[in-house]
């Protein structure tokens, strides 16, 4: 069963620049599957235990458990990762002017209203113009902390900024999760938990803390009464000539040759284990290259579960499963 959630985060979140090399004062709106993965699995120990911690590991590698990135939905709009496929090659879009204008525009442009997914699979086409979005989700905002030093010297304190967004009233982030239904009560403790710990970083100032906006929303469900739950329903249970991926993705080697032949982005995912019993000092992960949500695929990935630990005391898993859209170009 694929659940639907919407998340409010009242004080603002911080996740990391998917460049590599950026420091706090750049960040993203959304969060990716393998940071919000991670921040269940320890919210998982902490409430019970490291034998479930496992055993939600192992659901997840054989795929009974799912994750998007997480995505920003406006009211009862939810926004899907703009499909990284060449329309140039695709739908032939010659005149240079044109192109230069379009090219302009849809760099702009990192989400799309999932009611506008159909228009913009038309325009791809080059049936119809590029269509209009809304996409004011809210606004970032640079935050001056001191990093407080060690000596007695007020003069040795740091000056630093923090990247923050803040979420217009209206607007916040939203995933999906495929749960076994007798797992979905289990999850929700979870979630309930991670509300109050938050997600991405900087958590100590307050950041990254969320409310559940309304109640989740079974999509396997016939009947629906908003528009856009019922498309992303009907486009998860979809077959197509392509599949776009919600998810961070990290392929398995034997699905290399597919991505081949498909129309994808490449980030590169690192960082440090927060981990009191992982080692004695802080360390960081195993860096690993997954495919961007948005990219495009003729076949669905099943993607894996990697463990990207180096010489600690226990695993540390990284997600990149996908949840994948089918649609037909």
């Amino acid at each position: 069963m694929y659940y639907l959630y919407k998340l409010k985060f009242p004080n603002g979140v911080h996740f990391g620049s998917e460049n590599v090399g950026i420091g706090l004062e750049r960040a993203n709106i959304g969060c990716l599957c393998d940071t919000f993965f991670s921040a269940l699995l320890i919210e998982i120990l902490n409430l019970f235990g490291k034998d479930k911690l496992e055993e939600f590991v192992e659901m997840a590698k054989k795929g009974e458990i799912l994750l998007s990135d997480l995505h920003p939905f406006i009211d009862e709009e939810l926004y899907i990762p703009k499909p990284i496929i060449s329309y140039e090659k695709d739908t032939k879009l010659v005149v240079d002017n044109e192109k230069n204008n379009i090219k302009k525009k849809l760099k702009k442009i990192h989400y799309i209203p999932i009611t506008k997914f159909s228009d913009y699979i038309q325009f791809l086409r080059k049936e119809v113009d590029l269509p209009e979005f809304n996409n004011n989700f809210g606004d970032f905002s640079l935050v001056e902390k001191v990093k407080i030093s060690r000596t007695e010297s007020i003069d040795d304190n740091e000056l630093y900024s923090v990247s923050v967004f803040n979420f217009e009233k209206n607007s916040g982030l939203y995933f999906v999760v495929k749960l076994p239904e007798n797992y979905h009560n289990f999850f929700e403790q979870v979630l309930q938990g991670l509300s109050l710990s938050g997600i991405g970083g900087k958590r100590s100032s307050g950041y990254g803390q969320f409310e559940i906006a309304e109640d989740y929303i079974e999509l396997d469900e016939e009947c629906f009464v908003v528009k856009s739950d019922r498309i992303l329903a009907k486009l998860i249970n979809s077959s197509g000539d392509y599949y776009l991926t919600l998810s961070t993705t990290y392929p398995k080697k034997d699905e290399i040759e597919k991505v081949q032949t498909g129309f994808y982005s490449l980030i590169k995912r690192q960082g440090f284990v927060y981990s009191k019993t992982y080692s004695d000092t802080l360390s960081k992960k195993v860096s690993t290259t997954m495919i961007k949500a948005g990219s495009c695929f003729k076949d669905k990935l099943a993607g894996e579960i990697c463990d990207v630990s180096n010489n600690g005391k226990h695993p540390v898993y990284r997600y990149g499963k996908p949840i994948m859209l089918g649609f037909n170009l």
